[in-house]
């Protein structure tokens, strides 16, 4: 008798503790809740060389500006009046919201075409910060009207060149440009340029080791340079010194751009090549990891956390497709790592925009029938589809900017974040 009433007490127990277990590593009945809340109203994006403004509740699409056949638009930021992208003709442009017409177009150089061209752009207090292919720093203010412009190929003799600079970042008082990924000319490519944002002076050049480029976007963060360099090294902003150094393996793909969140650093990286990926959540003063988090394959570096009100942290787990990002997004907390939701029926092909609860990004829902791919809204509560656009898809899309009744919101890899 004894026997018979213990077991069915054990296997109580026992469900109970399964069912405990459950709860703490998905963040079961931890619903978050998300601070002002306001209203989205418009997206901002581009595909297939078209500029789009989409109705934020139903993902209907209004486009804007098309730049035409084999002209795909590259960059894209937003003051609220105007949107200000590129295009593979090595331009920066400016259209009117209201209007929809082209208020003025600007060339680093001359215009020229150029597959996959990587202008890009941040838009910060009123001024247009962009970069070109030729390694040209530009700073213009609304109407067109240049601020300053700055050569950083120390090879450009007046004609064309192959520079192509990675990553352009806007913070503080700088403009912070990497180095080219494509380093072929030796050591004197290998550098981080810091620029004063006011005039385009130089105030600090870091050389990287040679045959090392950046790997995403450089932050500034408490007197501390994060460099993503494969490794992700920290280097004291004032002397350069290496302050402390998270080691990606070689051969993976390594560090991605981070970001920085209540005094750590969160970022996407590998710790073995192949599916070694891990989302990362460093201590700023030391570089100690805090906690990671399993993401799949080292491709993962592609994309950029979320940080949503310093309190969760939007990561992805990369499947580890060898032709695009295919990334399935999950919601943890920024305090320990424990996962709230993860949605394996959708796949992220870029970094996810965050905006009074919803998520923008483009992607694929694994479980559509038919055309299934292009712009998405995700519920950041719980990670379910809201809505998917698949006429908005194509091979250069921008990141969504999204307009708010409260502000302007833009995705975690723009260079102004």
């Amino acid at each position: 008798m004894k026997n018979n009433l213990f077991k069915p007490c054990l296997f109580a127990f026992y469900v109970m503790l399964i069912s405990c277990s459950k709860d703490d590593s998905s963040g079961a009945g931890n619903t978050p809740t998300f601070d002002n809340l306001g209203t989205n109203k418009s997206i901002l994006t581009s595909s297939n060389g078209k500029v789009y403004r989409v109705n934020a509740t139903d993902g209907k699409a209004d486009m804007l500006f098309d730049f035409g056949k084999q002209n795909d638009v590259s960059g894209l930021d937003s003051d609220g009046t105007a949107v200000y992208t590129g295009d593979e003709s090595n331009t920066i442009n400016s259209i009117n919201l209201s209007s929809k017409q082209l208020l003025w177009r600007k060339t680093f150089f001359k215009e020229e075409s150029i597959t996959a061209s990587e202008v890009q752009t941040a838009v910060k207090d009123g001024i247009c910060y962009t970069i070109g292919h030729s390694g040209i720093a530009v700073a213009l203010k609304a109407d067109g009207t240049p601020l300053w412009s700055r050569t950083l190929d120390p090879d450009f003799d007046g004609t064309r060149n192959s520079f192509y600079p990675t990553y352009l970042s806007v913070q503080d008082q700088y403009v912070i440009v990497g180095s080219s990924s494509t380093v072929f000319w030796g050591d004197e490519r290998n550098k981080v340029h810091l620029l004063d944002k006011a005039t385009g002076k130089s105030i600090q050049t870091f050389s990287l080791p040679a045959e090392t480029a950046v790997t995403g976007r450089v932050k500034i963060s408490g007197g501390k340079l994060l460099v993503p360099m494969n490794d992700l090294v920290a280097l004291e902003l004032s002397s350069g010194k290496e302050l402390w150094r998270l080691a990606m393996p070689d051969a993976s793909l390594g560090a991605g751009t981070p970001t920085v969140a209540g005094g750590k650093v969160l970022l996407h990286g590998s710790r073995t090549v192949g599916m070694g990926g891990k989302l990362f959540c460093l201590d700023i003063n030391n570089g100690q990891v805090l906690w990671e988090v399993d993401s799949g394959g080292d491709m993962v570096w592609y994309y950029t956390p979320t940080v949503i009100d310093n309190r969760y942290v939007l990561g992805v787990y990369e499947e580890g497709s060898t032709v695009n990002a295919d990334g399935r997004p999950y919601l943890v907390r920024l305090e320990d790592g424990a996962k709230v939701w993860q949605n394996d029926n959708i796949g992220l092909d870029a970094s996810a925009t965050y905006a009074n609860g919803h998520l923008y990004a483009y992607g694929n829902n694994l479980l559509g029938q038919g055309e299934s791919v292009g712009l998405m809204a995700l519920n950041a509560a719980n990670g379910t589809l809201e809505w998917l656009n698949a006429d908005l898809n194509g091979i250069s899309n921008a990141d969504p900017v999204i307009l708010a009744d409260n502000g302007i919101f833009k995705s975690p890899s723009a260079p102004d974040k």
